[in-house]
């Protein structure tokens, strides 16, 4: 749960620009921001596709509403990025969305920076996997298991 919006702001710009989200992207995010703010930041909102695409006021080259795949590549571009995380409803049922914290935030295990992560090497000559001594830590506080998983910290690396 986001317990510190301006931080999260902060935190989406800076990341925003480290990854380079298009503009469509930063302006879908920036609505359901909005809408998260509304809501008094629940755990999750649950938003129409149709709703949103308004809200954007995104059109094709021929002046049309932006077709529902424009937002569905989207939605799916920030999730793989970690900015966000939904699960689709069936048909044309509305999405529930949620807003992983983008900043440092306290948990009953350890103190990490989201991004913070992803600061790993593989070692080309015995495919070892080398990670910041903070990220093991942190780990092994949260799991008791000595490192992540190499699965885990690819994809999280692809986030980047």
């Amino acid at each position: 749960m986001i317990d510190k919006p301006l931080n999260q702001l902060n935190a989406f710009f800076k990341l925003a620009d480290e990854r380079n989200l298009s503009g469509k992207d930063q302006l879908f995010y920036l609505h359901l921001f909005y809408a998260f703010n509304k809501a008094h930041w629940t755990e999750t909102v649950t938003l129409k596709n149709k709703d949103l695409l308004s809200a954007m006021r995104l059109y094709d080259s021929k002046g049309k509403p932006a077709a529902a795949s424009t937002l569905k590549a989207i939605k799916s571009r920030l999730k793989l990025k970690g900015f966000i995380d939904f699960k689709a409803g069936t048909d044309k049922a509305a999405t529930e969305y949620s807003l992983p914290a983008l900043y440092p935030i306290e948990s009953s295990c350890a103190v990490v920076p989201a991004t913070n992560v992803i600061n790993f090497k593989i070692n080309p000559a015995n495919r070892e996997c080398i990670v910041s001594e903070t990220v093991l830590k942190a780990w092994y506080e949260c799991t008791g298991e000595d490192k992540p998983p190499l699965d885990t910290l690819k994809k999280l690396h692809e986030m980047e």
